[in-house]
């Protein structure tokens, strides 16, 4: 059966950095984020929901292309909040995040 997988992104204040993918175990039937978030505003949220095969594993990996995560200022908006990332099923929390990751977590 598929199972139904949320995931909800709180963006920083550069939601079009942000990105995702999902693959099962072998790296292979991936499922990407949109491409780009540009048309969502900074400090906005979204909620995206994915259907899985059930019983088996994934894994999933936030990307930043500018390489400070979901974090936070740049020098011209230092005060800006992190964002933050979590993907459940149902009432279980599979994964999260926040802050600076780097270009992937």
């Amino acid at each position: 059966p598929l199972v139904p997988v949320t995931i909800h992104m709180e963006f920083d204040a550069f939601p079009e950095q942000t990105g995702w993918f999902l693959a099962d175990e072998q790296l292979q039937n991936f499922r990407v984020g949109i491409p780009s978030y540009a048309k969502f505003l900074p400090g906005g949220s979204v909620d995206e929901v994915v259907y899985l095969v059930g019983g088996k594993r994934y894994v999933f990996v936030m990307e930043d292309s500018n390489g400070d995560g979901l974090c936070c200022g740049d020098g011209v908006n230092p005060t800006s909040e992190p964002g933050s990332y979590q993907v459940t099923s149902g009432d279980r929390l599979l994964a999260s995040g926040s802050g600076n990751f780097g270009f992937q977590e």
